[in-house]
């Protein structure tokens, strides 16, 4: 496997890593019932509001995190988020 589909592959996995870990910490819930209005479930993208997540890179032409980004959008549309997307303008670029 050559470095670029190795990036490509493990910035999927990682965007959906990430995702997985920030659904499960935003949809959980102590009581044990539902904690979306109506008694319906948390994940079923049945809640009234919309959720929104903004993914930060360090650039949008390094192959990593393009790659990376494509994931989360992949993973965004399939569960019905908003995903706003930003990057440095070049690598190391901490003021934008």
């Amino acid at each position: 496997m050559n470095q670029s589909t190795f990036g490509k592959r493990f910035g999927g996995v990682a965007a959906v890593a990430s995702a997985a870990i920030l659904f499960a910490a935003c949809s959980s819930n102590t009581t044990g019932g539902s904690s979306a209005p109506g008694g319906s479930a948390a994940g079923s993208g049945a809640a009234a509001g919309s959720v929104g997540v903004t993914l930060i890179t360090k650039t949008d032409t390094n192959p990593f995190f393009v790659a990376m980004a494509k994931g989360a959008k992949e993973s965004a549309d399939k569960l019905g988020i908003k995903l706003t997307t930003a990057a440095g303008k070049e690598d190391g670029d901490t003021a934008t």
